[in-house]
């Protein structure tokens, strides 16, 4: 080395030195030149040596490598095979997704199922297909399933493709379209079908006391029939009342009348349907109820005529009839129309007879006479019109029949009392033909 060699020199210059100061020799101008000469000529095969210089030469080069480290721009690790390359500088498409510098941007994001767009974005689908289509937002590509039958992505996120079955209670047909029952069970059957089944009575008693009344499936047995008016008991059955109020009770409609309304139908779903207790008619507005003859003899002999009925009805309530009675016989005797009246176990419906004009009833006085004999509750009530047979016989003429001064026209009133008067009445007329 260049260092070494400088010190063999120094060396051997200081012990000349020594060796002529010890033994001063007669001075010899060619040996001396030969040596200056020598000793030059060393120095300067040495490169210029200098003590100071020489000496502080190693501790230079030992700080080197710590004071003068890589600087930016001066290379410092250029050509050792040791140092790490930095990252490759890519540009979309082509991506440097395995991290490896070397072999620069390896990927191309494009249509790659594996690195859609970006390097990791991985494209996958268990129920159906996926690819990776262009896309006019960032970054250029993404992923694109296609569902199979009864599965969707409901996630929101392409890359997991089909993620979701329609077919469980939460997602019925369709993303978040989910089947509830909050009075039973639920699943999700066939054609995405919700199959809701209402909560049995009891166990003895599958019967429900909900109902799917909507017609929505997905909300199940929403409705509780025991206490829902129009779904009273069971879905479309409501409770109504047009003359007074009505509750669902237990599965069981219950009607409140407004006074003289009743139930009469024994229908509790339509309410107080009925006023029986209000006269159905009224005197002027009586109901025919037809002609009949009411001769008690007939024929030849003027036997006993048969009695007969003629008119048979039943009803609630008040009303009134309008009947006439006429003579077809020329025998002497009354005219006579029979009534029987019946009313229903507790309840005490009265008859009462009228003359035509409506102005007053009938009493035993008179051509035409009614007479009724009222026995209360439960029974039935008899009553009879006559008419008195105005029969003259005058020598040379023969009798008349159907003499109009016989024919009489009156009306009847079924009135009610008291007791239920829903519990229909019955009566019956008879007359006398002969």
């Amino acid at each position: 080395m260049q260092v070494r060699r400088t010190l063999v020199v120094i060396l051997g210059v200081g012990a000349m030195f020594a060796c002529s100061s010890e033994s001063p020799a007669p001075s010899n101008n060619t040996s001396d030149a030969g040596v200056d000469s020598s000793i030059d000529s060393s120095v300067d095969a040495g490169a210029d040596v200098n003590p100071d210089r020489a000496a502080d030469a190693p501790s230079d080069q030992r700080d080197a490598p710590t004071d003068a480290g890589p600087e930016a721009g001066d290379g410092g690790d250029a050509g050792n095979p040791d140092a790490e390359a930095g990252p490759p500088q890519c540009t979309a498409p082509l991506l440097d997704c395995d991290g490896d510098p070397t072999n620069g941007c390896e990927t191309d994001v494009r249509g790659n199922l594996g690195h859609c767009g970006a390097c990791g974005v991985s494209c996958t689908n268990a129920a159906g297909q996926q690819s990776c289509v262009p896309s006019a937002a960032s970054p250029g590509f993404v992923c694109q399933p296609t569902c199979s039958a009864g599965a969707d992505d409901c996630d929101g996120d392409p890359s997991n493709g089909c993620e979701t079955s329609l077919q469980t209670v939460a997602n019925c047909g369709g993303c978040g379209v989910g089947c509830s029952n909050a009075n039973g069970t639920t699943s999700c059957g066939p054609n995405a079908l919700c199959l809701p089944v209402c909560q049995p009575k009891s166990e003895t008693d599958q019967t429900s006391h909900f109902g799917d009344c909507n017609d929505n499936v997905r909300d199940g047995c929403e409705t509780d029939t025991r206490t829902t008016l129009t779904h009273c008991g069971a879905c479309d059955t409501e409770c109504t009342n047009e003359h007074g109020t009505t509750s669902c009770v237990n599965g069981l409609c219950e009607p409140v009348c407004d006074s003289s309304f009743r139930d009469c139908n024994n229908n509790p779903i339509d309410g107080c349907e009925s006023n029986p207790e209000a006269n159905n008619n009224t005197c002027g507005s009586a109901i025919f109820g037809g002609t009949r003859e009411g001769d008690l003899t007939c024929g030849f002999s003027c036997p006993p005529a048969p009695s007969t009925e003629f008119f048979a009805t039943t009803g609630t309530g008040s009303r009134f009839f309008q009947f006439v009675i006429e003579e077809n016989s020329i025998c002497p005797a009354n005219l006579e129309h029979e009534f029987d009246l019946v009313s229903p176990a507790g309840v005490d419906y009265d008859l009462h007879f009228w003359k035509d004009s409506c102005g007053s009833q009938l009493d035993t006085s008179g051509d035409l006479t009614g007479v009724v004999v009222h026995k209360g509750a439960n029974a039935t009530e008899n009553g009879k019109v006559t008419v008195k047979d105005e029969y003259t016989i005058i020598p040379g003429i023969p009798p008349v029949i159907n003499d109009p001064e016989d024919t009489k026209t009156y009306r009847v009133e079924i009135r009610f009392k008291s007791g239920d008067v829903c519990v229909p009445w019955s009566l019956s007329v008879r007359g006398r033909g002969c």
